[in-house]
């Protein structure tokens, strides 16, 4: 036999609206949850470049990167030089 009939309630009576779950968009409170109005955003991939961009984006970046690479370089280069006229060995 099926145990259904042994759930404790009143089953005669009709439940307020205030009661019943909201929709999967909604949270308790009735606000709109991120993952439905934002769902990129949400996952992650509203930083994620269109395939078609994404090789442009990278060779920008590499230039900054190479850019400043270089400046660091000689940065580097020119404390050497002044480390080494100072007198300090």
């Amino acid at each position: 036999m099926g145990g259904w009939y042994r759930i404790r309630g009143d089953w005669t009576r009709a439940t307020p609206a205030v009661n019943a779950p909201g929709r999967p968009s909604t949270t308790a409170h009735g606000s709109v949850r991120h993952s439905w109005y934002d769902p990129l955003g949400w996952a992650g991939l509203d930083k994620v470049y269109p395939p078609q961009a994404t090789l442009a984006e990278l060779d920008t970046r590499l230039a900054a990167l190479v850019d400043e690479e270089a400046a660091l370089s000689a940065e580097i280069q020119a404390l050497r030089t002044q480390v080494r006229t100072s007198g300090w060995t």
